[in-house]
């Protein structure tokens, strides 16, 4: 009796385990962690009086070595000779926490070369709680402050800003605070700077989902990318009303700063290995870490190592990634580190030698001077409001047939299918 009761629970046992769900599938690896290399430093520029803050660069019109570093301090702005560092320009007297650089009057009508731009420094002024500009002239390389900047008061707990084209409009300010980004159109003249909410229908103001470390917008795109205390990085997509997406997740604890850099297609590539990187720096690592421009994926990490005369970085306080030809082995670009510390300084290292160092293929660098995000009809529609001609815009001109549309692309349907555009015709039985 008692075998034939522990067979009858033997079953209900098993019974119970085939009526049991499959166990749940294992857990996906995490994905492997990106490479780091070192990138030899070239050059070092410096000391500077107090904090390096935030680094930009300035492409010159015609003469690559003579392109510029710009370098916010707790002391002021300094602009430095990109051939051999030397001190070209200098603003004093307040904190610059933050710098990024625009060219005004980008427009691929009137200027196809990029040499009549301008070089705009945009820099925010911790002193006086303000956003300044400051005009770098293409001749002179002088720095010369342009209106009487913007008060960032009314932005209630400002935290970061970057500033860049839009698509279908002038260049924007975007500041960001602890609960929103707002977005203001910048009107240059030759001595006044007027900034205004933007134009665009509800495009001023949304809310942000943490805090700013900092931001950065392509020149050719107008996308922009923002860096949250998170170490998250989202993707604003400018072409689609400025949807907010998700870009990258770098799990950086201490992420300061970030930029970007576009390159052409890879001589021995397709269109797949262009078209850029994001860099994010890990401050308490001295790491940039590279993302794909296009998908956000990882590509390696960065350092800028020592050479025979100049040290390697060990920790950084900001970085910059400089697009364009600066000449000899910056003809693809620069980066730079800043150092923490002591008597900082500046580091850097052409860009080229850090992608090659992560195995990243890459073609020749865009020049910003001549990347413009708006369409030729808008080009017209502002040129024509300042009383300019072109041949070009006959078609945009008030009075004038509207241009043709455009054909969408499409699948042709399968022959046969009923309503098939290239179906036989019948015939007259």
């Amino acid at each position: 009796m008692k075998l034939r009761i522990h067979l009858l629970a033997a079953l209900l046992a098993l019974s119970a385990c085939a009526r049991q769900e499959p166990a749940p599938a294992p857990e996906p690896a995490p994905a492997p962690e990106a490479a780091t290399a070192g990138v030899v430093a070239l050059d070092e520029f410096g000391p500077f009086e107090g904090r390096v803050n935030a680094i930009a660069f300035w492409v010159h019109p015609s003469v690559p070595f003579n392109s510029m570093a710009i370098v916010a301090t707790d002391a002021g702005l300094v602009a430095l000779n990109i051939e051999d560092g030397k001190e070209v320009s200098r603003i004093e007297g307040f904190k610059a926490s933050a710098v990024q650089l625009i060219y005004e009057d980008v427009y691929s009508l009137t200027d196809p070369d990029g040499f009549k731009s301008r070089g705009v420094v945009v820099v925010r002024d911790e002193t006086a709680r303000s956003i300044r500009f400051f005009e770098i002239h293409n001749a002179t390389r002088e720095l010369s402050e342009i209106g009487e900047g913007f008060a960032i008061d009314t932005v209630d707990d400002f935290e970061a800003f970057c500033a860049g084209p839009q698509f279908l409009g002038p260049n924007r300010l975007v500041a960001f605070s602890l609960k929103v980004m707002r977005t203001f159109d910048i009107d240059i003249g030759k001595d006044s700077v007027s900034v205004q909410p933007t134009a665009l229908e509800g495009e001023f103001e949304r809310a942000q989902p943490a805090p700013a470390r900092g931001c950065t917008i392509d020149k050719r795109d107008a996308e922009m990318f923002v860096l949250y205390d998170t170490g998250e990085v989202a993707q604003f997509t400018e072409h689609t009303r400025r949807r907010m997406e998700v870009f990258t997740a770098t799990r950086i604890a201490n992420p300061v700063g970030i930029d970007l850099s576009l390159n052409g297609v890879a001589s021995d590539g397709d269109e797949s290995d262009c078209c850029g990187q994001i860099g994010v720096l890990d401050a308490d690592a001295a790491i940039i870490r590279l993302y794909d421009y296009d998908d956000g994926r990882a590509l390696g990490n960065v350092r800028i190592k020592a050479s025979f005369d100049i040290e390697a970085v060990e920790k950084a306080t900001a970085f910059g990634m400089g697009q364009g030809n600066f000449g000899g082995p910056y003809r693809d670009g620069v980066i730079a580190l800043a150092t923490e510390g002591g008597a900082p300084v500046i580091r850097l290292a052409p860009l080229n030698g850090a992608l090659e160092a992560v195995a990243v293929k890459f073609g020749e660098t865009h020049n910003p001077r001549i990347m413009n995000p708006n369409p030729l009809e808008y080009q017209c529609s502002e040129l024509e409001g300042a009383g300019e001609q072109f041949a070009e815009c006959a078609p945009y001109r008030e009075g004038a047939p509207p241009p043709g549309l455009a054909m969408p692309e499409f699948a042709p349907p399968v022959p046969g299918d009923a309503g098939a555009m290239n179906e036989a015709a019948p015939t007259d039985e």
